[in-house]
């Protein structure tokens, strides 16, 4: 098991670097999350949430429409 962390260690380990933007994510990876959220919602009794998030995630690969 490891040891505890004393306070001067919690002081002194490596600050993230917060200039550097994280890589970008993938549309599929976050479609997954937004369903995962929708099916969340809808078993806690949002029916609203969840078709709005299934929504987002349609619109996400629609083709846009074009204006005439």
């Amino acid at each position: 098991m490891p040891a505890r962390p004393t306070p001067n260690s919690l002081r002194t380990r490596a600050k993230p670097n917060r200039t550097v933007a994280p890589p970008p994510t993938s549309p599929l990876l976050l479609c997954d999350h937004l369903i995962a959220l929708a099916q969340e919602a809808d078993r806690a009794g949002y029916p609203t949430t969840a078709a709005h998030l299934v929504a987002l995630v349609n619109g996400m690969f629609d083709e846009p429409r074009l204006h005439r």
